[in-house]
């Protein structure tokens, strides 16, 4: 160092605060208070509220899908994809809705879907089959579009299945699409 940094660095080391001015500093301090903003004085109740309504939200959505799984359409649709996958052979082999209406005599209601389905599926044959202990009709159908097969189930919704709602279940990679129609209930497996 040169001389000159030296001195300078001497004389800084020197000055001093007097202990009453020191004093004087620290108590004008602790009288000033700094302004905090109301979130970071409550951030650790805003963060347990906020992990609460986390929490909250992921249980309700994980409630609603398991109380889905168990209502009479999930539990009806699984049975159906069961019995879908056995692959049964029609007892009648028609592509006539009047033949297999008249083949399945113990059918209070008709077999034959509305117009719309007609456009896209076409029938192969049909068999008796139970829906929940209901007396149904099982239709295999061909999907025109894709020649994917297909069950297609009726009965009537006179019976404890007219609490089902119409709906569309996904249940291993199966559709079971259900709806009402003139007093019947169709359920389509596919």
């Amino acid at each position: 160092m040169d001389e000159i940094e030296k001195k300078h660095k001497e004389y800084y080391q020197q000055q001093k605060l007097s202990s009453k001015r020191v004093e004087e500093i620290l108590t004008s301090a602790k009288e000033v208070e700094l302004e905090v903003p109301w979130w970071r004085k409550n951030a650790g109740i805003l963060l347990r509220v906020a992990a609460f309504l986390l929490m909250f939200g992921i249980i309700f959505t994980f409630s609603l899908k398991d109380s889905r799984k168990n209502d009479l359409g999930s539990t009806v649709a699984r049975d159906l994809i069961k019995n879908h996958n056995k692959q049964l052979r029609p007892e009648i082999v028609s592509s006539s809705y009047n033949e297999i209406q008249g083949y399945l005599t113990r059918m209070t209601v008709s077999v034959e879907p509305a117009e719309i389905f007609l456009e896209k599926f076409e029938i192969i044959g049909g068999r008796y089959c139970s829906v929940q202990g209901e007396l149904a009709a099982q239709l295999k159908v061909r999907e025109k579009e894709s020649n994917r097969m297909g069950s297609l189930y009726v009965c009537s919704d006179k019976s404890m299945l007219d609490r089902i709602r119409p709906d569309v279940y996904e249940i291993n990679s199966q559709l079971v699409e259900i709806w009402k129609d003139k007093g019947r209930i169709f359920f389509l497996v596919l």
